[in-house]
C-alpha cells in the first residue's frame, strides 16, 4: 500500500535558486543549473531539510535505459522521498527523454544511498561532488577554492592508514590512457602525497567525472572525438550498484546475476529478461509480505523477481504446454535442472511426487482424458524445488 504523497516544502531547492530557475543557456541546452553548480562546488555536502545532495550515475542499458528514473523515483519513495519534487534537485526536472545518465537527487542519508544501490538495476554509482565545473581542471579549482575546511572533510576519506583509488569516466567518449593520465595530474592538488593507492580493494573510491555531447556529427572511424566536456564532477563515490563491486577484491557481483537466463533449469519461448524482472519488481516496490499475481506467468521469469524481494506470489498461465515443459518449453542447464530434483528430494524424500500445479475452476474441462491437469509440471515444479514462495496458481479452486 503507497501513502498518500504529501507535497514537499518549497525550501527543499528554492534555496539553492533552483525552483523557477527557466531562461538561462544552460538551462535550454542542458538543463543544468550553474546555481546549482556553485552549490555543488561547496564540498558536495549540500544539506536541506535533513536530505543530503546526491550525484546519481546511472548505468546505460541498450534496452531499459529509458526505465532508470521509473526505478529511482519508485525506491526513492520506498526511502522516505514523498514526491518527485522532493527527490530531483535540478529544474525542469529530468525524465526519460534527457540522454544524460546523471541526476542530481535529494535523499535522507548515505545509508539510504547504500540501500538504493544494493536494490537498483539501473543505478550504477551514487556519488558526493566535491567540485564541479565545465572541465576537470576548473572543478578541481573549484574544490580547492573552498578552503581548509573542506580539504580536512576529504582528508577524512583519504588519510591513512585508509586506501583510495582514482577512476576517470567519459560519457559522450571514450577517454583513451594518455587522456586520462592527465586527468590524474590536474587531480593532484587534491592530494596531501601521502595518501595509500589500492587498486583491488581500496577504502575510498574518488571520480573524475566528464560530460560530453551525446550527439554529434564528428566521426568516430575517422579518430578519437576531439569535443570538450560539457560538465564535469570531482566526486567520492558512497555506494556502488550492479557489478561496479565485482572488480574489487572483496566485491560481490550484482545480486540479480545470480538468476540469469543461462543459469536456469528451464526456459520458454518468450521467458521474460532476468534484468527486466527485476526492475519491474523495483518499480511495483515489491517487499516481505507482498501478494503478487502473475496472469501471465510462463516458466516463472517474473515469479523469481517477486519472489527473491519475499513477495507471496501466485500466477497463471493459458499455455498448459508451458508450464508442464511440453515441447514449448525446454531444459535450458541440465545441471541446474538436476540440482532442483536433489533439494526436492532432500526437502520431502526420495520418491515423493513433484508439486502439481492446479487447473482455474472457471477455466473449460478439456484435455481431462489425457493426463491434463492432473499430471506433474515442470516449470512451476523448478520454482518450489529450488525454495521460492511461488504458489501453486489457483490450485484447489483457489
Amino acid at each position: 500500500r503507497v501513502e498518500p504523497l504529501v507535497a514537499p516544502p518549497r525550501s527543499r531547492a528554492s534555496r539553492f535558486g533552483v525552483v523557477g530557475c527557466r531562461g538561462s543557456p544552460c538551462c535550454a541546452g542542458r538543463r543544468w543549473c550553474r546555481r546549482v553548480a556553485r552549490a555543488m562546488a561547496a564540498g558536495g555536502a549540500a544539506e536541506v531539510g535533513g536530505a543530503k545532495m546526491y550525484l546519481i550515475v546511472f548505468a546505460h542499458h541498450n534496452m531499459y535505459f529509458n526505465m532508470r528514473f521509473h526505478e529511482l523515483e519508485a525506491l526513492a519513495l520506498m526511502l522516505g522521498v514523498p514526491t518527485k519534487s522532493a527527490l530531483y534537485v535540478e529544474r525542469p526536472m529530468p525524465n526519460a527523454l534527457s540522454a544524460s545518465p546523471l541526476a542530481f537527487v535529494w535523499l535522507p542519508s548515505d545509508e539510504a544511498a547504500k540501500k538504493l544501490c544494493e536494490r537498483a538495476v539501473l543505478v550504477k554509482a551514487v556519488m558526493e561532488v566535491w567540485g564541479s565545473a565545465e572541465t576537470i581542471r576548473e572543478a578541481v579549482a573549484n574544490a580547492e577554492a573552498e578552503g581548509p575546511q573542506q580539504r580536512q572533510r576529504r582528508r577524512a576519506f583519504l588519510a591513512p592508514p585508509k586506501t583510495y583509488q582514482i577512476r576517470v569516466l567519459a560519457f559522450g567518449k571514450t577517454a583513451s590512457m594518455e587522456e586520462k593520465a592527465a586527468i590524474f595530474e590536474e587531480m593532484r592538488p587534491l592530494f596531501d602525497g601521502d595518501e595509500i593507492a589500492d587498486l583491488d580493494d581500496p577504502m575510498t573510491t574518488v571520480w573524475a567525472l566528464e560530460e560530453h555531447e551525446h550527439h554529434t556529427q564528428e566521426k568516430t572511424h575517422l579518430g578519437p572525438r576531439t569535443s570538450v566536456p560539457t560538465r564535469a564532477f570531482i566526486c567520492r563515490q558512497v555506494a556502488g550498484g550492479r557489478s561496479l563491486d565485482k572488480k574489487l577484491k572483496s566485491g560481490e557481483i550484482a545480486y540479480f546475476h545470480r538468476y540469469d537466463l543461462a543459469s536456469r533449469a528451464v526456459l520458454g519461448p518468450t521467458t521474460l529478461d532476468n534484468q527486466l524482472a527485476f526492475i519491474m519488481a523495483n518499480c511495483a516496490q515489491v517487499v516481505s509480505g507482498s501478494l503478487a499475481f502473475e496472469p501471465f506467468c510462463g516458466t516463472g521469469g517474473l515469479l523469481i523477481a517477486l519472489s527473491h524481494f519475499g513477495a507471496r506470489t501466485f500466477a497463471g498461465e493459458i499455455d498448459i504446454r508451458v508450464v508442464r515443459g511440453w515441447r514449448v518449453a525446454y531444459t535450458k542447464n541440465q545441471e541446474a535442472a538436476q540440482e532442483a530434483a536433489r533439494k526436492w528430494a532432500a526437502m520431502h524424500g526420495r520418491g515423493a511426487p513433484a508439486p502439481r500445479v492446479g487447473r482455474a475452476r472457471a477455466a473449460p474441462a478439456r484435455d481431462e482424458g489425457k493426463g491434463g491437469a492432473s499430471g506433474p509440471g515442470m516449470s512451476m515444479d523448478y520454482l518450489a524445488g529450488i525454495g521460492f514462495s511461488a504458489g501453486k496458481a489457483f490450485d484447489g479452486g483457489a
